[in-house]
């Protein structure tokens, strides 16, 4: 067993189930910990150092609060739109899925573009090697890799926007991690934070004022369940399912996200995680409160295992050009999807017509030969 390793995981753990709560909350916690009194004891005399030394919030809603937030992070998500964003990720990854077996570690480079409705994701394949753009613009959306040596490049899937809705949902799943890879204060895992409060899909139970360590904070506590629609897109499903959910936000800086935690369900594997997250170092990049580090803490509650991501982000001030979203500037023609959308059958169809008319045509000139004197 290692000692520092596993105090230093647990208080890890600690902080996430304990987040926003009160000394007396923070001290029954530690009693939930199964690692021996010597363990337990460590934990309580390092987290009367470490943990922040007194939160308060109120016990009640606030309406007013409330009102306040909703329109707070609604003014957020309208500056957001239309905004020229480029970044680099660096996202590591520790994760132990069972105990029983190793620590899977993991270090992947992405690049991020946005530009109002358009988005890019650049990074490496772990198969092939090479560099691929997954790419979303206003029309389309299209994947292509490019060979490290002669810039080669080959198209792996173009689809149209609106065509399917199982398609599309596939594309928002990605377009939605490139904007909260670099906008992780306005997402809520990986989902857009105003957008999943205005239509219903997270729930307020609470909303109240904290202190943290001097700092006038607002503590959101909520539920909701976030659905995807079905394999063949006639319905819908549910997908994810997140109960005992908290944020907290800064009301002084355009009620940007600190910290979000809480369990989730998925429906398909029926595994339950407890999530902690914190959006680190933040600063302004062209008039919006980024984020410069994001860690994640996720404990598996059936198989015991957990896992630990960081990602560290860096942007840059380099103006993005619009024909970055199109196929053209990755030296690929641009999709003619009213050809593809009829297929060969219209060919067929373009073919039995002629022969019909031509058939026609011989049989009238034919009947008129037969009825010439």
């Amino acid at each position: 067993m290692n000692f520092d390793r596993d105090v230093g995981s647990s208080l890890f753990r600690l902080h996430a189930s304990t987040a926003g709560k009160d000394q007396r909350s923070v001290r029954a916690e530690l009693w939930r910990f199964p690692d021996g009194f010597g363990h337990r004891a460590m934990l309580l005399l390092l987290a009367s150092f470490l943990l922040p030394p007194a939160i308060s919030h109120g016990q009640t809603d606030d309406s007013a609060l409330r009102s306040r937030f909703l329109q707070g992070i609604a003014a957020a998500d309208q500056k957001l739109r239309g905004q020229s964003i480029r970044a680099s990720c660096i996202f590591t990854r520790s994760a132990t899925l069972d105990p029983a077996k190793p620590t899977v570690e993991s270090r992947e480079t992405f690049q991020c573009a946005i530009l109002g409705s358009n988005a890019m994701m650049k990074g490496l394949s772990r198969h092939s090697g090479n560099v691929y753009f997954k790419v979303r613009n206003d029309t389309y959306a299209f994947m292509v890799e490019q060979t490290k040596v002669g810039k080669r490049t080959s198209l792996l899937f173009v689809e149209q926007l609106g065509a399917d809705p199982v398609t599309d949902a596939k594309i928002g799943e990605y377009e939605v991690m490139t904007r909260a890879m670099a906008l992780g204060r306005y997402y809520l895992w990986g989902h857009p934070l105003f957008q999943t409060f205005d239509n219903g899909t997270f729930k307020i139970s609470k909303v109240s004022q904290i202190n943290i360590e001097g700092s006038e904070l607002v503590r959101v506590d909520f539920h909701g369940v976030v659905s995807e629609p079905t394999e063949d897109g006639t319905g819908i499903r549910p997908a994810y399912k997140y109960s005992d959910a908290f944020l907290i936000c800064d009301p002084s800086n355009d009620w940007v996200m600190t910290e979000y935690g809480g369990d989730s369900y998925v429906y398909v594997n029926k595994g339950t995680g407890r999530h902690h997250v914190l959006l680190e170092i933040g600063k302004t990049f062209r008039g919006i409160p980024v984020a410069t580090r994001i860690k994640r803490q996720v404990d598996f509650v059936d198989s015991h295992g957990n896992s630990e991501s960081t990602v560290d982000i860096e942007f840059d001030e380099r103006e993005i050009n619009a024909n970055e979203f199109l196929l053209g500037h990755y030296g690929l023609p641009e999709p003619n999807f009213q050809r593809a959308r009829f297929g060969s059958w219209l060919w067929y169809l373009a073919g039995a017509v002629f022969f019909l008319g031509a058939g026609w045509m011989i049989r009238r000139r034919a009947s008129a030969r037969n009825q010439t004197p």
